[in-house]
């Protein structure tokens, strides 16, 4: 009991799970356009040249000697470490818990991933001044107004290509093919390309920093953009995001699946060749397959492990990792001196946060306001459903000739029907008239139809001269009255 009670009291000042112990979404679908496959086809690319020692021994070496075969995305591995994060006041880092244990994502983890450079960015007004638009585009790719990183390894791939080139075109595949990946198909980025007019400015920048808040936004609850959800805590955005059934990750999230990897030994015994650490320069191809790099089954079985073992490395940070408008938060900070005194931290250690009260009222009003507009503003229009609107396309495809007479539920071939239905009318109205002729004058000349004619509509009527054979509806020959339009009614020439 006292134990229970203990516990209690120390998750009360202990940073509060978003979701809780074992509620995590399923199902849910993680896009990573980051393909850590570029790697491998750069190094390719640029095998044998200067060009490539040069981007071994700059800040971007240690992307190329990151182990293959943990390099393919796993979806299900970041998303897991999403769902269980912790409620936090921080700004630039993220806390999350695996098997009960805090485990913390920050530029101090990705700078010890990444090898980048992470100090603070140039002022912008500065980056503006020095940066601007002088043709460099225009210099790489001619006239071609759309490029992506795929585009640029072709171009890395001929031998004729002006060797002043290949350094800028390595590096802007880095950039937006490993660190910014902001697409589906990886295209450029004007503004980063505009910066290769210095090389060596653009080796120095700070795109540890840099990369690391791109990737860090899509981690963290989602702007609020409406007025209801800047209403809204941001938790119950996060919630959302969370249980979407698709979402995109931008930057580079494999420095999180790399770092949880690092952090949790146990995971990667669960990968395929777990003890392969063959880097990108010694296995270019690598990673050029799509596979399963860890199943959620496995995830789950890890965290359920009780010898699993989180390691979460020393939580100094350096000076020019530090954010100048970070927030004190003093849960984490409480977590943090348990974490230095080796307390083995258990799940029932940490509570779930409360869901926050939203006013419904103000939202309530909104929706109101958007759907019963009041009776001054309301535009005054007349209903538009889909018949109207196909009503009025027909008029206007059938508008020539025979149209003006047509009504609104008419078209011309609405129209044509109705002839043909007048004239089918017409012929059986002539028929029964001239079977009435053959009844009242039985002594007059007429012909019969064939021997088997004990149908009466078989006969073929009497007509004035000059008679004429034509072939009636009913298939049998008779006596055409001409083409006039006498009292008998209307002829038989115009059909037959």
């Amino acid at each position: 009991m006292e134990d229970g009670e203990a516990s209690n009291n120390l998750s009360e000042k202990l940073p509060k799970r978003v979701l809780g112990d074992g509620c995590y979404p399923v199902g849910a679908r993680l896009n990573i356009y980051l393909k850590a496959n570029v790697i491998g086809l750069l190094v390719e690319a640029l095998k044998g040249t200067e060009d490539l020692e040069k981007l071994l021994h700059s800040q971007f070496g240690k992307l190329f000697h990151l182990p293959v075969a943990r390099c393919c995305n796993s979806a299900k591995l970041v998303h897991a470490l999403l769902s269980r994060q912790l409620v936090t006041t921080k700004k630039h880092e993220i806390w999350f818990l695996f098997g009960g244990q805090p485990l913390n994502y920050s530029i101090r983890e990705f700078k010890e991933i990444t090898g980048l450079n992470c100090n603070p960015e140039p002022d912008s007004t500065e980056e503006e001044e020095d940066v601007g638009k002088i043709g460099i585009w225009k210099d790489l790719f001619g006239r071609s107004s759309a490029m992506n990183v795929f585009d640029v390894l072709e171009m890395l791939k001929d031998p004729d290509l002006p060797r002043w080139k290949r350094l800028p075109l390595a590096l802007i595949v880095l950039v937006n093919g490993v660190l910014f990946c902001n697409s589906k198909n990886l295209a450029l980025t004007e503004k980063y390309i505009e910066m290769l007019t210095d090389l060596d400015r653009f080796m120095l920048y700070p795109w540890g920093r840099v990369s690391f808040n791109k990737t860090i936004s899509r981690f963290q609850a989602p702007k609020a953009i409406t007025d209801a959800e800047k209403r809204e805590n941001p938790l119950t955005r996060l919630r959302r995001q969370l249980k979407q059934k698709t979402s995109v990750c931008y930057g580079f999230p494999l420095s999180l699946q790399l770092m949880a990897l690092q952090s949790i030994p146990m995971l990667v015994s669960k990968i395929p060749q777990p003890d392969n650490l063959k880097t990108f320069v010694e296995d270019p191809e690598g990673c050029q397959n799509v596979i399963t790099l860890l199943h959620l089954g496995d995830i789950l079985v890890v965290e359920s492990k009780p010898l699993m073992v989180v390691d979460d490395g020393d939580n100094d940070q350096q000076k020019e990792l530090c954010w100048g408008d970070e927030v004190e938060d003093a849960e984490v900070a409480f977590m943090q001196e348990l974490m230095a005194e080796g307390y083995k931290f258990t799940p029932s250690d940490f509570a779930v946060a409360p869901t926050p009260i939203v006013d419904l009222s103000d939202a309530d009003d909104e929706v109101t306001n958007e759907q019963e507009p009041e009776p001054s503003t309301r535009p005054k229009k007349k209903l538009i459903t889909h018949q109207t609107e196909k009503r009025k396309m027909q008029r206007k495809k059938g508008r020539g000739k025979n149209s003006s007479n047509l009504s609104e539920d008419e078209t011309p071939q609405s129209g044509q029907i109705k002839d043909l239905k007048r004239w089918i009318v017409s012929q059986n109205n002539l028929l029964l008239r001239c079977a009435n002729e053959e009844d009242s004058n039985a002594g007059k000349d007429y012909h019969t139809a064939p021997e088997d004619a004990s149908d009466a509509s078989q006969k073929t009527p009497c007509t004035p001269k000059p008679p004429k054979e034509v072939e009636g509806s009913s298939g049998v020959k008779r006596k055409s009255r001409g083409t006039g339009r006498g009292g008998t009614g209307r002829g038989t020439g115009r059909g037959g």
